[in-house]
């Protein structure tokens, strides 16, 4: 069975679709995966049965523009009997090739609500915004007919969105502990790690956490803190931004940003902090979906500091994962260093149910089904 895994902006080796999806679905018996995404610094795939096909090897200079047509050629030669696309962009190309290739199946993995999130965040003029959006719903309509099932990472879109549900899973973006980590003892030191990571975008608070790591280092704090930036920022001015905080701020290291960073990196830096911020702001992109980080600091014991959010603090309340606060407030100091002084997450060990297991067995039984 040869199963096609693709998607635009994300990489090869990206962590739902090779970590998560694709490494589940290799288990599978006779199954050959092909994942098409934007290069990264893994050249090949550590299974033998994973295949990465990177758009810069079909073309050197892949836009967003072309990357429909090199999809369009490579899953002409693969020639798939399975196809997931885990972005919107793909998905006219997509019909196009079902059109003249009836008998393949194809999954629709909904990672966003893009009708909802070109009218919500505001990077762009309220109308470009609004016809986005329209136009986003429209091609998601007109492609459920030709889907054979659906996958959405959050559950809020099922009430969000009107949906085919008797061909739509919910598959939560839990984590898959394929990382062989192990957690040093940290020497007494009244020095506080904290790693803001993932993609550096407004929308995940990047902006919020350089202001209020700005106004910790203001306090008269007895703590010292030090704050490190990994991932890839997108927005100019978020990026410039980010390349000033280092020069501004000698406690603030940053990691990445215009490039991508290997998930495997990103996560061995959160580990060996004392916590991961989630500082998400308000936005009703955000607030009723699940952080990704969220499940992977809850799948590996990690502490964190999270923007208050009834849904997250329900999620993290058995396990006492997070502190909640609210970033923008002002800080109190005393307050606050007494919090992190007398916290104690994971008393009874990581939280199980924040583990992909649940969500592997879900996405074999669709595919079996198909």
């Amino acid at each position: 069975m040869k199963i096609v895994l693709a998607s635009v902006l994300k990489p090869v080796d990206d962590s739902r679709v090779f970590e998560k999806i694709g490494l589940s679905l290799s288990k599978i018996q006779n199954a050959e995966i092909h994942i098409v995404g934007t290069a990264s610094l893994n050249k090949t795939a550590p299974i033998q049965n994973i295949t990465f096909h990177p758009y810069d090897e079909i073309s050197k200079k892949p836009t967003r523009l072309t990357t429909s047509r090199l999809f369009l050629s490579q899953i002409r030669k693969v020639k798939p009997d399975l196809i997931i696309v885990h972005t919107i962009e793909l998905l006219p190309a997509l019909i196009y090739y079902k059109i003249k290739n009836k008998k393949v199946k194809i999954i629709y993995d909904m990672l966003e609500n893009y009708p909802f999130n070109f009218r919500y965040q505001k990077y762009r003029p309220t109308l470009q915004s609004q016809i986005l959006s329209s136009f986003s719903h429209l091609i998601e309509k007109v492609s459920y007919p030709f889907l054979s099932h659906i996958f959405v990472a959050e559950q809020t879109y099922l009430t969000e969105k009107k949906l085919p549900l008797s061909k739509t899973t919910i598959l939560e973006n839990k984590f898959n502990p394929i990382y062989h980590l192990k957690k040093s003892i940290k020497k007494q030191s009244n020095t506080v790690s904290l790693v803001f990571c993932g993609s550096l975008t407004k929308i995940f608070g990047v902006e919020v956490i350089l202001n209020w790591f700005s106004d910790l280092s203001s306090c008269k704090s007895v703590l010292n803190y030090k704050l490190t930036i990994i991932g890839k920022a997108y927005e100019e001015d978020v990026i410039q931004i980010l390349q000033n905080s280092t020069t501004t701020n000698k406690n603030i290291k940053c990691i990445g940003v215009t490039e991508f960073v290997p998930h495997e990196q990103i996560i061995k830096e959160m580990f060996s902090s004392d916590f991961v911020v989630l500082p998400y702001p308000e936005n009703p992109c955000t607030k009723n979906c699940i952080p990704t980080k969220l499940y992977e600091c809850l799948g590996l014991g990690i502490p964190m500091l999270t923007q208050e959010n009834l849904l997250w603090e329900k999620v993290c309340k058995e396990s006492n994962g997070s502190m909640f606060i609210d970033f923008k407030q002002p800080i109190e100091i005393k307050s606050f260093e007494e919090q992190i002084n007398t916290f104690i997450p994971y008393s009874n060990g990581i939280d199980q149910k924040a583990l992909w297991n649940t969500e592997e067995k879900k996405l074999l039984n669709i595919i079996e089904t198909l």
